[in-house]
């Protein structure tokens, strides 16, 4: 055999150990970085109740409520992402049309937009969704039979706290 050919020979297997080389160590990598994003995708929440009218930081402090009114729930949740889910449960005498519009205009005075198209009534409750930037707040009114009164229900999900 000439040294061209041997040379050339040479070349070849030395191409193809650098190519398996990569493949293996790229495969290496790949394994590693699906173990971390796992481990580190696993949702975390933390709660966190607030008592009587100290509301969570995301519901506007100079929320309507009515004398006499009861606070059920007062609650969040933040996700280890970031996400934010404010909760507050609320007892109102006004009538269900009137508790669910007092609270439509209240938000809409703080440049929050109703999504008219998700608007429901039925016999039961009503309940809406408004929209500021990329939060949605859900507003929903219902009976509550036990206690003769209404019951007003504000869920606040919020994608990240600087919104």
């Amino acid at each position: 055999m000439d040294k061209k050919k041997l040379l050339v020979i040479f070349l070849i297997v030395l191409v193809a150990m650098v190519v398996a080389g990569f493949y293996l160590l790229n495969s290496q990598n790949v394994n590693t970085n699906q173990q971390q994003s796992s481990e580190s995708s696993e949702l975390s929440v933390e709660r966190t109740e607030f008592s009587g009218a100290q509301f969570p930081p995301a519901i506007p402090s100079d929320l309507p409520v009515e004398a006499g009114s009861r606070v059920l729930t007062n609650e969040s949740f933040k996700t280890n992402d970031g996400r934010i889910q404010s909760s507050v449960t609320i007892t109102t005498t006004a009538s269900l049309n009137n508790a669910l519009n007092n609270y439509v205009r209240f938000f809409e005075t703080k440049n929050w937009l109703e999504i008219t198209s998700l608007r429901e009534v039925t016999t039961e409750k009503l309940g809406t969704v408004l929209q500021y930037k990329s939060d949605r707040l859900m507003i929903e009114v219902k009976n509550n039979t036990a206690s003769n009164d209404r019951v007003v229900s504000l869920v606040l999900l919020q994608s990240s706290p600087s919104n």
